[in-house]
C-alpha cells in the first residue's frame, strides 16, 4: 500500500515523542532531526536495520531459519525491524553488519535509536522482541480507538 511508509513513518515518530515523555518532564526531542526524517519522502527515512538482501556481515543472524531471501524477506519489513533515520544515514547503513550500522546511528539523536544499539546485535529474535515492545505501546497508545 502506498500509505505504508507514511503510517509507518507518523506511528514510530509518534513513539519517539512518548520515549521523550519516558524521559521525564525536561525532556526534548531535536526538532533539526525531525525535519531532516520528515523533509525526504517516508521510504527514504525507513531503514532497515536487518537489511532487505542477503549480506554476509549478517549470516548466523536468523536464528532457526535459513539463511534465504524468503526468510529475509518474511522479517525485514515488520515494524520491529524498521528505524526513522535520515536519508543519508540510511544510503550509508545498507547492508552493513550491524556493528557498522550502530556507528552510523549513532549519528542520529533519537531515543529509538539508543533503544536498538544497547541490543548488542540484531537478529530476527531481535526483531520478534522490539515488535512486541513496539505493539505493547501501540495497544495502551491508541486504546481509544
Amino acid at each position: 500500500s502506498t500509505l505504508f511508509p507514511y503510517t509507518t513513518l507518523f506511528r514510530s515518530w509518534n513513539y519517539e515523542e512518548h520515549l521523550a515523555r519516558l524521559a521525564g518532564p525536561n525532556a526534548t526531542f531535536d526538532e533539526h532531526e525531525r525535519a531532516q526524517i520528515w523533509r525526504m519522502r517516508a521510504l527514504d527515512s525507513l531503514e532497515h536495520i536487518f537489511p532487505q538482501t542477503r549480506s554476509s556481515g549478517w549470516r548466523g543472524k536468523t536464528g532457526t531459519l535459513p539463511f534465504s531471501q524468503e526468510a529475509i524477506n518474511a522479517n525485514v519489513h515488520r515494524i520491529g525491524n524498521l528505524l526513522l533515520l535520515p536519508q543519508p544515514l540510511n544510503s550509508q547503513a545498507q547492508a552493513r553488519p550491524f556493528a557498522e550500522k550502530t556507528k552510523l546511528y549513532e549519528q542520529h539523536h533519537l531515543r529509538m535509536i539508543d533503544e536498538v544499539c544497547a541490543a548488542g546485535d540484531w537478529t530476527f529474535e531481535s526483531i520478534d522482541a522490539r515488535e512486541e515492545t513496539l505493539a505493547s505501546w501501540a495497544a495502551k497508545r491508541w486504546d481509544d480507538v
